[in-house]
């Protein structure tokens, strides 16, 4: 999550657009109730009143989801007045009205990388102590949410 935070900001950055931590919402996935409501409230006080938004990407496609969701109920208009992107790239996202545009990551990849790391790690004679980081290209798929 840290790393998707640190993209996005670095995103905006190239963009010459400033990280608003008034714009950024740290949810739990414990609790849908506390995410629809902060979400909501947010999208009130910032589009409805002071038109503050005119995009929201999303850490993952659930929330992205829920959002699209709330924006409807709101009567916001997605892409004409907020866009949204979403993260996973989930098999609901291309089924979403509109259909969502998401960051794609290379899952068999991830998990093909993951499973020989195990094994190695299993047939080591000695406890491996070292940490490694791996980063793989990503994928922005373009649909209705975001044109």
């Amino acid at each position: 999550a840290a790393e998707r935070l640190n993209g996005f900001k670095s995103a905006l950055s190239d963009a010459g657009i400033p990280f608003d931590t008034r714009h950024y919402i740290e949810c739990s996935f414990n609790n849908t109730t506390d995410i629809d409501e902060t979400i909501r409230e947010i999208l009130r006080k910032e589009y409805l009143e002071h038109k503050n938004i005119d995009a929201i990407f999303g850490a993952t496609d659930i929330i992205t989801t829920r959002t699209l969701g709330i924006l409807a109920e709101l009567q916001i208009q997605v892409p004409s007045e907020v866009a949204v992107i979403g993260f996973s790239n989930t098999q609901i996202a291309a089924s979403l009205n509109p259909a969502l545009s998401t960051v794609v990551q290379p899952a068999t990849e991830i998990g093909e990388l993951a499973t020989n790391k195990l094994i190695a790690t299993i047939n080591q004679t000695r406890p491996i102590h070292e940490f490694e980081t791996i980063e793989l290209p990503t994928q922005l798929i373009i649909r209705k949410s975001s044109l």
